[in-house]
This record gives structure tokens, C-alpha cells and sequence, in this order.
């Protein structure tokens, strides 16, 4: 580490820093590096993360959605047959349809119908997927194979095919349809929660908790769970 005599004078600007070791020189109005980042003028750090901002956006949505009623400047099917067409306003934000209904006020309510129906199919493949993934990928076996070659059974079915067949046992509606559609997604999740569950369940604090005693249950919902989760997660959103 070099040594700066305090009582050198600068030389021509530049400050003498000769050492045993070598000689160096620093011009004397250049401000020494301390290691730190200069916080002026820096962005949030929500802002510099986009993954916020997503949030941000789908929060937005949501909010947006289940307020409506409250948020729409008009209601959903109301019409003004003098308003057809009409671009965008300050009356009509973003124009009105055929009817004179204004269509702001119909992306609301939409919103409300399509979050809604993506939440029960994604709950119901969750609910159905998750389980089924972890017991096949932590019990492993025959049940790993009875479980996967059910989901083989089902994955060998074309996606529409399966949604129909499965809407006409439940019956007609919003609710059985978007159920249906749940059933079809699940084994994508199941795949999905038992590759995962494979490669944690041999990992080493696995292997230790199994070693100091813990029971099964606990091992499964204190380490493979929340390991494992996070794919699942990712395609649950993806899916919405």
C-alpha cells in the first residue's frame, strides 16, 4: 500500500505520491474514488425494476376491474344512438361502438369477466395440478407412474375436444366452462410440480432434515414446497 507524505507540495498540479515501492501521480483536482455510487439523480428503485412496474400495471388492472361500477362514466349497455362511432372525446375517451355505448365503460365490465373467468381455470388447474405433481415427484413408484400416465391420458386428448367433453358432463354456464378449462390445463402443472419436485427432494438440506428426524410432511411444506413453487408460479401467470 502506498504512502502519501501529508507535507508534499503539488508539483505543476499533480501531487507527488513516490513510494519505495514506485513513483505516482494524481492531479490534485481530481476528486478521489471512495467506492460509494452517487445517489443524485437516480431513478426509484421501482422504477429501474420492470418487474414493478408489471406489478404496478396488473394492479392497476385489477383495481379497475373491481371497482367498475364505481369508475365508469357510464353504464355498460347504455346507448345513445346519436354517439355511433364516435372517436375518441372528452366525453367518450376512447369513442363509442355501433350502439352509442361507450366503450371505455365496456372495457371495465370486460375486465371484470375475462380476470374472472382466468382466475377459477387457473385455480382449478392449480388446485388439481400441484398436488398431483408433488405426490407423483416426492412418493415417486407406482404412484409416480399411476399419476402420469393419467396425465399422459389426458394430454393425449386435443385441448377443445376435452374442454367440450368435459363442459357437457358439468352443463352449460360460465362457471362449468371456465372449470372445464381448468381441468384441461391441470396436468401442465403437474408435469411442471413434479420435474421440479425431482430435483429438490435430492437436494442436501433435504437430505438433512430427513436425517435429523423431520417428518415427511414437514420436509414437503417447509423445503420441496417453497423451492418448487416458483415455475409453477410463472406458468400460473403466464396462463392468466
Amino acid at each position: 500500500m502506498k504512502h502519501i507524505d501529508q507535507d508534499a507540495e503539488p508539483m505543476n498540479g499533480r501531487l507527488d505520491t513516490s513510494s519505495p515501492t514506485g513513483t505516482s501521480t494524481v492531479p490534485a483536482d481530481v476528486p478521489v474514488a471512495t467506492g460509494g455510487r452517487r445517489r443524485g439523480g437516480r431513478l426509484p428503485r421501482w422504477v429501474r425494476r420492470p418487474v414493478s412496474l408489471a406489478y404496478a400495471l396488473l394492479g392497476a388492472i385489477v383495481l379497475i376491474a373491481l371497482f367498475a361500477p364505481l369508475l365508469a362514466p357510464y353504464g355498460y349497455n347504455d346507448q345513445d344512438y346519436a354517439s355511433i362511432h364516435l372517436g375518441m372525446s372528452s366525453d367518450f375517451w376512447f369513442g363509442t361502438d355501433g350502439f352509442g355505448r361507450d366503450n371505455l365503460t365496456r372495457l371495465m365490465y370486460g375486465a371484470r369477466v375475462s380476470l374472472g373467468s382466468a382466475t377459477v381455470a387457473v385455480g382449478v388447474a392449480v388446485l388439481l395440478g400441484i398436488p398431483a405433481g408433488l405426490l407423483a415427484g416426492y412418493v415417486g413408484g407406482w404412484v409416480d407412474n399411476v399419476i402420469m400416465r393419467l396425465v399422459d391420458t389426458l394430454l393425449a386428448f386435443p385441448t377443445i375436444v376435452l374442454a367440450i367433453g368435459v363442459t357437457a358432463m358439468l352443463g352449460v354456464g360460465m362457471t362449468n366452462a371456465m372449470v372445464a378449462v381448468g381441468i384441461v390445463l391441470a396436468p401442465a402443472f403437474a408435469r411442471v410440480m413434479r420435474a421440479q419436485t425431482l430435483v429438490v427432494r435430492n437436494r442436501l438440506y433435504v437430505d438433512s432434515a430427513r436425517t435429523f428426524g423431520a417428518s415427511r410432511r414437514w420436509v414437503v411444506l417447509r423445503h420441496v414446497v417453497p423451492n418448487a413453487i416458483q415455475p409453477v408460479i410463472v406458468l400460473g401467470a403466464h396462463m392468466l
